[in-house]
């Protein structure tokens, strides 16, 4: 079962829900099991709901990863860093961000996203996102959703394109940088407004309807306390 930290130690993920909708944090599965079972057509219980249960109504409900209990031994590193095309040094660096606390991990029933610090002025985020079935995907509607439920709706992101000589492609994995200024615009893109198309009918442009998603409290306001910087 996958876990979610608090503040002092790691609790199961039965112990320690997230919010849904602008519900306040609940610790008691028993509880919050009821909201969800009103929400979301779930039959009502005492009996703690697993991450899968809840995906399966609720496939945007987010949880915190448990940090990884065992660091890989070398040969494990070896081998990761030979499937993943980086080096050994990359690797390692990447778990150790892990133990020590400058990368957290939420997850929901499709996604996986990493999240640490990037030092500087101006200071960004950073958000390393996969599908959990590791699929080629790139919905520009999921990311800003990812980056409005894990940061907040009112931050700035950006997705490089690099020059080929530093191109790094070893995974379906996408990458968005957040200016971590709540309210900051970066000077390029459209501002015009809010034009936000609902449905599709769109003149001679096709788009496909759109369900505007839930309010949450973002996941880094949650959770930031446990993120360190640098």
């Amino acid at each position: 079962m996958i876990g979610i930290r608090s503040r002092s130690s790691t609790r199961s993920h039965a112990a320690n829900y997230a919010e849904f909708g602008n519900e306040l944090m609940k610790h008691k599965a028993t509880t919050i099991g009821q909201k969800i079972a009103q929400k979301k057509g779930l039959v009502p219980t005492t009996v703690s709901f697993t991450p899968k249960q809840v995906w399966e109504k609720e496939p945007w409900y987010w949880i915190l990863g448990e940090s990884p209990q065992k660091k890989p031994d070398a040969n494990a590193i070896k081998e990761m860093a030979q499937k993943t095309g980086f080096s050994e040094a990359d690797v390692r660096r990447s778990i150790s961000n892990a133990f020590d606390g400058k990368e957290l991990v939420f997850l929901n029933g499709i996604y996986q996203v990493a999240v640490r610090h990037i030092g500087g002025d101006p200071h960004f985020v950073h958000l390393s996102i996969k599908r959990k079935d590791r699929g080629a995907c790139h919905d520009w509607r999921d990311f800003q959703r990812i980056k409005n439920e894990i940061v907040g709706p009112e931050y700035e992101a950006i997705e490089l394109y690099p020059a080929e000589s530093r191109v790094v492609d070893t995974a379906n994995q996408y990458h968005l940088w957040v200016l971590y200024e709540e309210g900051k615009r970066i000077t390029m893109g459209w501002d015009e407004g809010r034009p936000v198309t609902l449905d599709s009918s769109c003149g001679d442009a096709k788009q496909r309807e759109r369900n505007e998603a839930r309010t949450i409290t973002p996941m880094l306001k949650r959770y930031g306390h446990l993120l360190k910087i640098g």
